[in-house]
């Protein structure tokens, strides 16, 4: 059995941009272009999104983008299948599985950790559901975004706090 750990931390000058109407802007600008945010991903102990000699051990990604991307690989992994999950800015993490275990690749640093298939699926959505619960305390006006229901699906749409 694996442990698989994703967590971001929220990081003040990408969070003001949280103030002038995140709704507005399109999808494509919240999944590669802004709120940049150190995540992390670590499985049994290998940290997959860390460069070597660069500190601090993790790195930035669109947050939006990053969880969008993992879950909709997770979500296709098959047996004997290569999935490949976006990194914004450049490389995949790349999912196989073979023989109940799927093996995870990112390309950046070439760093190789297994899991099962459910236990990415389980991370995966603890993670989308972190990230929604923040959206949902941080920018709540984002849940009125035609793409909401897409980067986070079966969850009600509440109305905006105003």
């Amino acid at each position: 059995m694996a442990t698989v750990t994703l967590s971001f931390k929220p990081v003040g000058d990408e969070v003001q941009k949280l103030e002038a109407k995140p709704e507005t802007y399109s999808a494509a600008v919240w999944e590669e272009t802004i709120l940049f945010m150190p995540i992390q991903l670590t499985i049994d102990g290998v940290q997959l999104l860390e460069l070597e000699n660069v500190q601090p051990s993790y790195l930035e990604f669109p947050l939006l983008g990053f969880c969008a991307s993992l879950n909709r690989a997770v979500d296709k992994i098959k047996p004997g299948v290569r999935v490949d999950g976006y990194l914004a800015g450049g490389g995949e993490l790349r999912f196989r599985e073979e023989d109940g275990k799927v093996r995870i690749w990112c390309t950046l640093n070439n760093r190789v950790a297994h899991a099962t298939r459910t236990e990415l699926v389980e991370a995966a959505r603890k993670f989308r559901d972190e990230v929604r619960d923040w959206f949902l305390k941080n920018a709540p006006a984002l849940q009125t975004h035609e793409y909401w229901a897409k980067w986070f699906p079966k969850l009600v749409l509440v109305p905006p706090v105003t």
